[in-house]
């Protein structure tokens, strides 16, 4: 059935479906591929007592509607209708991922249906256990608590770390996980008290994680100060045109980072137009009088275009949100620590991510053809999958899901073609708008 998870993953390995990148796009601007957030909401209210025509709009609004109203959730009546005729999509912010939480907690879902509305539907990470409103959330609905117990507990703990927010003590990071289990260990309302009495400072900063995670997939990615210093040599080589010259070893340029390194294999890395007026050669490549070490030129080599993914991108609202650009990892601070006064994206997080993670894994292969011979694209494609999700799942986000529109691109051009950064970039042109 289109829309489902299965029908998603099918589409992945189906050669009939996005061979070519033109037909990619039309893929995904179908908005019968995906699952609609509609579609998914209806299937969890059907889990939890609605039993009437899931193509009533009215009611179906007006069920939730009700639940939500008895959960003391203030949300306009039009907003509800929204969600189910298709009209409204939440955005990815903090006030739409509380919304969230209050729909599961308002038809009493289960924590494990809380987990896949997030992720298969919502489309954004569930539950940042170094936010104390969420790990709150969590316990509430593992334990079954209504909406309103789960906000009388929450305010007893905000009450505890606005008290302590001027404190000078501070711990070592504190992963995810081991937060996660340090909950799950907790029985009672006064043992959560007491857990963040004892330990409010791991409230204070999140995605430390991530931030590692991003800082290191650029520092492998992006061209630095000794990077300048082997093309000045290079440079240097061309312009003297002494052909049997070696001044750069082949040491000196495997040393460079990936993005110097794939455009070294292009032919327009350094075209030199002799200038009469110079008198000398000139640089005319698009590499030229570039700033190698900066963002901007990091992502004009990954999207193979100095434009970016904006709003008038011919892709869904739902992917083109967050696309990677500079003002993105900016706001992302990879510098500083994340914390509580800055309203950092996971979406944008997730997403910068899995296109690094993506870029590196091919241009590595690519800059590696005869050491990657004896594997077939299938199991690269495998590999592929098992070393983004490693990167996500040690950021604290989830894995691929080809369900995600944003993801199948991905999953796509690394399963379907042969040259993936090729197949990726040529989706990049063809969804710009034309001049």
């Amino acid at each position: 059935m289109k829309g489902d998870t299965r029908y998603a993953n099918a589409s992945i390995t189906n050669d009939d479906i996005g061979f070519y990148e033109e037909d990619a796009i039309e893929f995904l601007n179908d908005n019968a591929n995906f699952r609609p957030f509609s579609l998914g909401l209806t299937t969890l209210i059907q889990k939890y007592g609605y039993t009437s025509d899931v193509n009533d709009i009215s009611s179906k609004s007006t069920f939730l509607y009700n639940k939500l109203k008895q959960s003391g959730v203030t949300v306009n009546k039009e907003t509800v209708v929204s969600w189910f005729d298709g009209s409204h999509r939440p955005k990815l912010v903090a006030n739409s991922r509380k919304l969230m939480y209050q729909i599961c907690f308002s038809i009493s879902a289960s924590l494990d249906d809380t987990v896949w509305f997030f992720n298969h539907v919502y489309y954004d990470k569930c539950f940042n256990f170094h936010m104390f409103q969420e790990v709150v959330y969590y316990y509430g609905l593992s334990h079954g608590y209504d909406y309103k117990t789960t906000e009388s507990l929450l305010k007893t703990v905000q009450e505890i770390i606005d008290s302590n927010s001027n404190s000078s003590t501070l711990d070592e990071d504190k992963y995810t996980i081991e937060i996660k289990e340090d909950i799950l260990s907790l029985e009672t309302d006064e043992e959560l008290i007491a857990f963040f009495k004892d330990n409010y400072s791991w409230f204070y900063s999140w995605n430390t994680s991530a931030k590692k995670q991003l800082s290191k997939l650029i520092e492998n990615i992006r061209g630095n100060e000794i990077d300048k210093k082997i093309l000045a040599k290079i440079k240097a080589n061309k312009k003297k045109k002494e052909e049997n010259t070696e001044i750069v070893s082949k040491q000196e340029i495997e040393s460079c980072h990936l993005v110097i390194r794939e455009a070294l294999l292009s032919d327009d890395f350094y075209s030199p137009v002799y200038d009469e007026e110079k008198k000398e050669n000139v640089n005319t490549s698009k590499y030229a009088n570039r700033n190698i070490t900066s963002i901007d030129f990091m992502l004009d080599c990954i999207y193979g275009t100095g434009e970016r993914v904006s709003r008038d991108a011919s892709l869904p609202d739902i992917v083109k949100a967050n696309f990677l650009d500079k003002i993105t990892i900016s706001t992302l601070n990879l510098n500083e620590e994340i914390n509580t006064s800055i309203n950092t994206s996971y979406d944008s997080i997730r997403k910068a991510l899995i296109l690094l993670k993506f870029y590196e894994f091919w241009c590595t292969i690519k800059l590696n053809r005869k050491k990657y011979t004896q594997y077939s694209h299938h199991e690269l494609f495998n590999e592929f999958c098992t070393s983004t999700n490693n990167v996500l799942d040690n950021a604290g986000y989830n894995e691929l899901y080809a369900g995600n529109p944003y993801d199948w691109i991905f999953l796509k051009a690394s399963y379907v073609s042969d040259e993936p950064l090729e197949y990726f970039r040529n989706i990049i042109c063809f969804i710009l708008p034309e001049e």
